[in-house]
């Protein structure tokens, strides 16, 4: 008895702790990325440019969930930073010499393919109604706008990858429930941005042909 009275006190610190006004800062986690891979694929031969600017670079989310549970706080995640680590983890399996970072289009054609990806919208949440309020179930939904540019600098392929409001597992305790978010987010950004290196690699195989 004293045990579950105890677990339901810890709860609720916990909870409160979410309502109440707050910013926490998250920061960029390589274990969070995992360990991608791009099976059955035969690398591109060459280097690719990952363009993306220095002001999306520096992209730091800062805002407060969709749920009334946590409303009353303020997470700042560097979705610019962690769009260009997992940009550079997925994409470096495609080209046999790997990727390059630039700020910038490059205005020479000394690589393989310039590609562009830019986070899009993003959202999360701390979802209690789904558990009839005994547990919370971490959310998030984010899509990534990806295009591959030519060497005359025109866009020859882009498309909008959108990962729908996905669940996290749920817990009734954690002292942590912002890092919850940000693995989950570090993850969906290496899900998406793998579907666009194989549909890249597709692209870039029929403009070989």
């Amino acid at each position: 008895m004293k045990t579950g009275i105890y677990f339901r006190t810890l709860f609720l610190i916990v909870l409160t702790s979410l309502v109440g006004a707050c910013t926490t800062q998250v920061s960029y986690n390589r274990v969070y990325l995992g360990n991608p891979s791009l099976s059955g694929m035969v690398p591109l031969s060459g280097k690719a440019a990952l363009v993306i600017s220095q002001s999306d670079q520096d992209y730091v989310f800062s805002g407060s969930p969709t749920s009334f549970t946590g409303g009353g706080t303020t997470l700042n995640i560097p979705l610019g930073e962690i769009n260009r680590e997992a940009a550079r983890l997925v994409f470096d399996d495609l080209f046999q010499d790997g990727v390059e970072v630039i700020a910038q289009r490059p205005t020479s054609t000394g690589y393989a393919a310039i590609i562009e990806p830019t986070v899009g919208n993003y959202q999360y949440s701390y979802n209690q109604l789904k558990n009839l309020g005994f547990a919370i179930t971490p959310e998030a939904m984010l899509s990534v706008q990806v295009s591959l540019v030519n060497e005359n600098t025109e866009i020859v392929f882009s498309k909008s990858y959108d990962s729908g409001l996905r669940s996290g597992d749920s817990y009734m305790l954690s002292t942590e429930p912002t890092e919850r978010i940000s693995e989950m987010t570090h993850g969906l950004f290496v899900e998406l941005l793998t579907m666009a290196a194989k549909d890249f690699h597709l692209e870039l195989m029929k403009q070989q042909d």
